[in-house]
């Protein structure tokens, strides 16, 4: 999709957020990006800040967690800065993305390999951390008065994209993987603020796609949140059989850059599906 930003006099400014401030998912705070246009992630020609949001899903010898992010991304020499999720972990590379890798010498964002797709606003990461790995969404804030209200297609507005999976039916076992890459459609209903996630074309594991619906609009709009996550194969919902008993599940994403036709340009969110022996995660970006 082609961005195309309106003019405006909005002006940026720092940011520091709690674990459910900001645009990530509980509230206002998250301050708008520079006039007149949102800046791609990934240049280094410019010489301005971005504010940046995401999520970042933990993993680890704990309980697994999304929490949402906020930082400040200087685009001509890549330096991140006081990118942090409001709990254990805040990250400072004032060296900036070398590789397209983040670190501070103890906490890396990593690129996956297994990423194919473009995109100009947003990138998915792995998580490298002492003691705890996981998936990272992070992007450009996008101003809550780009959200729209209402859908320019009937039923919703339509994304397509990627998905990066981990998993497995025992973790600490010799279980079944439940790891892969596949296609993402992420459905937007700006009429309603609800957002569905299907997964599928995934090669060399024990199911066929994951459906994660129902997923609402949170904070100031340009986030979502919740919904139900389910692996389904044949038609038939398989999630207590892979990870064993009743499943909890949770997800969250946001939305980034404006399109031609005044809709967020792309999405990104992780998820997270728990069972009593297993369980799966990961990240999805779509456009």
């Amino acid at each position: 999709m082609i961005t195309i930003r309106r003019a405006s006099a909005l002006t940026l400014a720092m940011t520091t957020l709690a674990a459910c401030g900001g645009g990530g998912g509980g509230g206002g705070g998250v301050p708008p990006n520079p006039i007149p246009d949102y800046i791609s992630f990934t240049n280094a020609s410019f010489a301005a800040d971005s504010a940046l949001e995401g999520r970042l899903l933990i993993t680890g010898a704990g309980a697994a967690e999304i929490r949402a992010l906020t930082g400040t991304l200087t685009h001509n020499t890549r330096a991140l800065t006081k990118l942090t999720d409001g709990g254990a972990y805040s990250l400072t590379d004032p060296d900036g993305d070398d590789s397209g890798t983040w670190t501070d010498g103890t906490i890396t964002f990593q690129p996956d390999g297994a990423q194919s797709g473009t995109y100009d606003f947003t990138a998915l990461y792995r998580l490298a951390a002492p003691t705890d790995g996981g998936s990272v969404v992070i992007g450009v804030t996008l101003d809550s008065a780009d959200i729209p209200t209402v859908n320019t297609t009937t039923g919703g507005v339509v994304y397509t994209g990627e998905a990066l999976i981990d998993g497995s039916t025992d973790p600490g076992g010799a279980g079944t993987s439940l790891s892969g890459s596949g296609n993402s459609r992420v459905t937007v209903n700006f009429g309603t603020d609800t957002v569905d996630v299907v997964i599928d074309t995934i090669s060399g594991v024990p199911y066929d796609s994951i459906e994660i619906t129902g997923m609402t609009f949170s904070g100031d709009r340009t986030a979502f949140e919740g919904g139900t996550l389910a692996i389904i194969d044949g038609g038939i919902d398989v999630s207590g059989t892979l990870l064993g008993g009743s499943v909890a599940s949770s997800a969250a994403g946001d939305f980034y850059g404006i399109d031609g036709n005044d809709n967020p340009d792309e999405v990104g969110g992780v998820f997270i599906g728990e069972g009593g022996t297993g369980e799966i995660y990961g990240g999805f970006l779509a456009d």
